[in-house]
């Protein structure tokens, strides 16, 4: 049984939705102090990408519409969602890569003894798994952008067919 192109953006969807959830607990092992809120956005960005691929992941199969115009709809909806996606995850990922500036905690304590090596190896994961996180969605935005391309392509052509064939119709009719 093959799945659709449908099935597959949603089951990659799920699987977005899963790694966001573990890079956001993730994050929850940082040692949070008061000039960290920046932290809590980041999680924001991921528990935010969670809910919106389960949202659309699930939809697959629990929403479908007979007409072609609230589908196309969605898709310019889900296209925009994927956009601002990529764009808060390309921003996470580049914050990740820069070394944490941590300097008025340096001048009074040694910041290596509050950091352990748990916390260390949670950047790195952090850091793979936001690099993981964008390569899919760009992949399910290209999906989107690509199908979403064809359908209009398809209803276009589709409207020109209807259209030749009442005014072939009501002019033999006219004619008669």
């Amino acid at each position: 049984m093959l799945l659709s192109k449908k099935e597959i953006v949603s089951i990659i969807f799920l699987i977005i939705a899963l790694i966001c959830l573990v890079n956001a607990a993730a994050f929850a092992s940082d040692l949070y102090l008061s000039d960290n809120l920046h932290l809590l956005a980041l999680q924001m960005i991921n528990v935010g990408t969670v809910y919106v691929c389960l949202l659309y992941g699930i939809s697959t199969w629990l929403f479908h519409s007979n007409y072609a115009e609230p589908r196309q709809h969605m898709r310019y909806v889900l296209g925009v969602k994927l956009a601002i996606a990529i764009a808060c995850h390309l921003a996470m990922f580049i914050y990740l890569l820069l070394p944490t500036n941590r300097n008025k905690l340096a001048k009074s304590t040694k910041i290596e003894l509050l950091f352990t090596d748990f916390n260390r190896a949670c950047r790195l994961i952090r850091i793979v798994l936001t690099a993981l996180t964008i390569l899919l969605l760009i992949v399910c935005f290209v999906l989107v952008v690509r199908t979403t391309h064809q359908k209009r392509k398809l209803n276009i052509q589709r409207r020109q067919q209807r259209g030749d064939g009442l005014i072939t119709s009501s002019s033999s009719t006219a004619a008669s």
